[in-house]
C-alpha cells in the first residue's frame, strides 16, 4: 500500500517528469481537438460539438458519484482493507455511468436535437459511461504511483484519440466531417481508452493492493460509511467542473450556437496560463493526501506553497503573450470566423492567473475533509449561473458572460483559500518561502 512519500517540503515527488510530460501531451490533445472542431465545423456547429463534450464530460463526473476523489484518499492511507475498497469503487461507479447515460442522452436531445440525430445522440451519451470509467481507472493509477498513465487515461487518450479521427476524416473526405461524424470520433476515442486503462488500473490494483487485517466490512457498510462523503465529493467535482463550463451552458440557452463557440475557445486558450498548475495536481494530489494523513501539514504548506508561487512566476511570460497578441494568436489558431472571441481569452487569462495564485484550492478541500465548505461554495456558483449568469448572458453574450466567470472563479478561490487555513491550517496560496515561519 502506498506510504508516505519522503520528499522534502516544496519538492515535487519522483516521476514528475514523465507526469508532466503525460499532463503536457494530454493539454495539447485537448486543444488541438479544439482547434480541428473549430475549423472543420465552422462557428456554429462547433459550438453543438463543444457543448456536447461539455455535457458528457460534466455527467461523466456525475456518473462517478465521487469514486474518484475517494480512491485518493483511500489509497493516501485511509484505509486497511485497499484492495477491496477500490474494487467496490469500481463496480459503483459503472452503476452510476449508466445512470448518468441515460440521463445525458435526453439532455443532448434537448440542447442540441436539432443539430444531433436522435441515434448519434444516444450513441455519443455512452461516452459518459466510458468516461467515468476512464477518470477513475486513472486516478486509481495515479494513487499506485502510475502517475504518467493515469495523467493519459484521465485526460488525453480520448482527445488525442478523437483529434486524430476528425482531423484525419475532415482531410480526406471529399466533403469534410459532419457534426455527426465529429461526435462519432469522441465516441471512438472515449470506448477505446475505457478499453486499455480500466484493465490495467484493475490488474495493478491487484499486484500492489492488500487487505491489511485480512479481512473487509460487507459492502452495503461500506457504502454506508461513505455514502455523505461521496455525495459531497460528487457533489462539488461536478458543481467545480459545472462552474468553469457554466457559460456555455446558460449561453446555449440564452444566445446561439455560435456565442459557445467563441466562449470555449476563448477559454482553451486562456486554460494555457493555468497549464503548469494543471500539470502539477497530477502528482499534487496523491502527495497532499499522504503528508495531510501523516499530520505532516508543514510539510503540505511548504508545498502547495511553493509550488503555487513557482507556477506563478513562470506563467506571468505567457500571459503577457496572450494579451498583448491576442488577435493574432486567436485567428491564426482557430480562423478569422473566431476573431469575436478575442476579448474573451483575455478576461479569462486573467482570471485564471489570478485563481492559480490561490493554489489548488479544490482538490486541497476534497482531499482534506473540506467536502462540505467545498459543496456550499460550488452551489453558490450554481445559484449565481442560474440568477444572474442567465441575465448577463442575454443582455451582454459571450463577453459579459467572461467578465462574470473570471470574476466568479476569482471570489471562489480567496474564500476556499480562507477556508483552507481557518479551518485546517492550510496554506494554499503562492508564498516565496513557505517553510521558513
Amino acid at each position: 500500500m502506498p506510504g508516505t512519500s519522503s520528499a522534502s517540503p516544496g519538492r515535487v515527488p519522483a516521476g514528475a517528469t514523465r507526469t508532466i510530460g503525460a499532463r503536457g501531451v494530454s493539454l495539447l490533445a485537448t486543444f488541438l481537438l479544439s482547434i480541428s472542431g473549430a475549423r472543420f465545423l465552422g462557428p456554429e456547429l462547433a459550438g453543438a460539438f463543444f457543448l456536447v463534450y461539455t455535457i458528457v464530460a460534466l455527467l461523466a463526473t456525475v456518473g462517478r458519484l465521487g469514486t474518484d476523489n475517494l480512491a485518493l484518499r483511500l489509497l493516501g492511507g485511509d484505509t486497511r482493507t485497499a484492495r477491496t475498497d477500490i474494487a467496490r469503487l469500481f463496480v459503483l461507479s459503472m452503476v452510476g455511468g449508466i445512470g448518468a447515460f441515460i440521463l445525458g442522452a435526453a439532455v443532448i436531445h434537448f440542447l442540441v436535437g436539432e443539430h444531433v440525430s436522435a441515434g448519434v445522440g444516444v450513441l455519443v451519451a455512452t461516452c459518459i459511461a466510458a468516461q467515468a470509467i476512464s477518470v477513475l481507472s486513472g486516478t486509481v493509477l495515479r494513487g499506485l504511483g502510475m502517475l504518467a498513465s493515469g495523467v493519459f487515461a484521465e485526460l488525453g487518450s480520448l482527445p488525442l484519440i478523437a483529434t486524430v479521427v476528425i482531423a484525419g476524416a475532415g482531410s480526406i473526405l471529399p466533403g469534410g466531417i459532419t457534426l455527426n461524424g465529429a461526435l462519432g470520433a469522441m465516441t471512438i476515442g472515449a470506448w477505446a481508452t475505457a478499453a486499455w486503462s480500466l484493465p490495467l488500473a484493475v490488474t495493478m490494483s491487484r499486484r500492489k493492493l492488500i487487505d491489511q487485517d485480512g479481512s473487509s466490512v460487507p459492502a452495503a457498510e461500506f457504502f454506508r460509511t461513505h455514502r455523505r462523503r461521496l455525495a459531497s465529493m460528487m457533489g462539488t467535482s461536478t458543481l467545480a467542473y459545472g462552474m468553469v463550463w457554466a457559460p456555455v451552458f446558460v449561453l446555449s440557452v440564452t444566445a446561439d450556437l455560435s456565442q459557445v463557440s467563441y466562449y470555449s475557445v476563448g477559454l482553451r486558450l486562456a486554460n494555457i496560463v493555468a497549464l503548469l498548475p494543471t500539470i502539477q495536481i497530477s502528482y499534487l494530489a496523491p502527495e497532499f493526501a499522504r503528508r495531510y494523513y501523516a499530520d505532516d501539514v508543514k510539510g503540505l504548506n511548504a508545498l502547495a506553497g511553493r509550488s503555487a508561487f513557482l507556477v506563478g512566476a513562470i506563467t506571468v511570460v505567457p500571459l503577457l503573450v496572450l494579451v498583448a497578441f491576442a488577435t493574432p494568436i486567436m485567428t491564426l489558431l482557430f480562423g478569422v470566423e473566431f476573431a469575436a472571441a478575442t476579448p474573451i481569452m483575455v478576461i479569462l487569462s486573467i482570471g485564471v492567473f489570478l485563481v492559480m495564485l490561490l493554489g489548488q484550492v479544490n482538490q486541497l478541500m476534497l482531499l482534506c475533509g473540506l467536502e462540505g465548505t467545498a459543496l456550499l461554495l460550488t452551489l453558490s456558483g450554481l445559484v449565481m449561473w442560474s440568477t444572474l449568469g442567465m441575465w448577463i448572458g442575454a443582455q451582454t453574450g459571450a463577453v459579459g458572460t467572461a467578465w462574470l466567470g473570471a470574476t466568479a472563479s476569482v471570489v471562489y478561490s480567496i474564500t476556499a483559500a480562507i477556508a483552507l487555513q481557518r479551518r485546517s491550517g492550510i496554506e494554499s496560496y503562492a508564498r516565496i518561502a513557505p517553510g521558513r515561519r
